[in-house]
């Protein structure tokens, strides 16, 4: 409790004590009064307090640990799970996979991966699709409240048990139809749909606009593991060094949501700031087009 908290407690209760005593002095003043200007006798008045719960910094703070009790099973579940595949990863011994042209290529750690243009795309690509991934659903209640007026609470039921349900499905699904569809070719359709139902995001109003936005996760799903399966197709030993880039590529995780937030507050609209996320899905197309094929390196 802060000094000026103690004070503000100490003079109420100074303040309802003087209360008291002014009643008190009226009250002997009065003792044999019979006639008042309402036109009966004086009726000794009594002093009734009554408590107002107010918040203050300790219930905020006790309000906020009882939230945080309610998800600490499941972290801590996660948790365990995680360490427990560590230990299993530290005792395990796993053989080291080599591919029929492993010695074709260099296994010194450089740059020089990049001298293959799917690999270029693949990174790009998947830097953009962390980063549209990312910024479309964590703006998703705010941009439900500006667009519908959706309780905060209802938006984030909404997106945890339907959206991410849907990216489950998608990725099911995806991975279903990808042994009649080329990889290369359900990518470039996934990512035209988003491109179409993030447009119908930015244009519509009400349900409508969220009812686009949360379909948006399901063509999603299949597109971190076939960019990635496509960048490092063929490179022998560098498909390692390939791999540690694409992984590195997840940092527009954090870019794209700073860059939809500054969109946010320069034009007021969280609508309009999910153009960022319909952009990124311009390269994926583009790699699932044309980006991800292999063309031959003159050596």
């Amino acid at each position: 409790m802060s000094l000026f908290t103690s004070l503000s407690v100490s003079a109420s209760g100074m303040g309802a004590q003087r209360v008291r005593a002014e009643l008190l002095v009226e009250n002997l003043a009065n003792a044999e009064t019979t006639r008042t200007p309402e036109g009966g006798p004086y009726r000794r008045k009594d002093v009734v307090f009554t408590s107002e719960s107010q918040a203050s910094p300790f219930s905020s703070v006790f309000q906020a640990q009882m939230e945080a009790n309610g998800v600490k099973l499941p972290y801590l579940v996660i948790g365990l799970a995680v360490i427990l595949v560590l230990i299993l990863f530290v005792f395990t011994k796993l053989p080291e996979v080599k591919e029929p042209d492993a010695n074709v290529h260099g296994t010194e750690f450089s740059m020089k991966v990049f001298k293959f243009s799917h690999v270029k795309w693949a990174v790009l690509a998947e830097f953009c699709y962390v980063g549209s991934q990312v910024g479309v659903s964590s703006f998703f209640i705010r941009y439900a409240r500006f667009v519908a007026e959706m309780p905060e609470k209802q938006a984030a039921l909404w997106w945890g048990y339907i959206a991410m349900v849907g990216f489950m499905v998608g990725r099911f699904s995806g991975t279903f139809l990808m042994r009649y569809i080329k990889p290369a070719k359900l990518l470039s359709l996934y990512a035209v749909i988003n491109i179409v139902l993030l447009t119908v995001a930015i244009m519509a109003k009400g349900y409508i606009a969220i009812y686009a936005l949360m379909a948006v996760p399901f063509f999603m799903s299949i597109m971190f593991p076939t960019i990635f399966a496509l960048g490092i197709k063929d490179l022998g030993e560098e498909t390692k060094i390939a791999s540690s880039f694409l992984v590195m590529s997840i940092i527009g995780g954090a870019v794209a949501p700073l860059i939809m937030g500054l969109i946010s507050d320069k034009t007021g609209s969280m609508q309009i700031a999910y153009i960022v996320p319909l952009l990124c899905f311009i390269p994926i197309l583009y790699y699932g087009v044309k980006g991800h094929k292999i063309i031959p390196i003159k050596e």
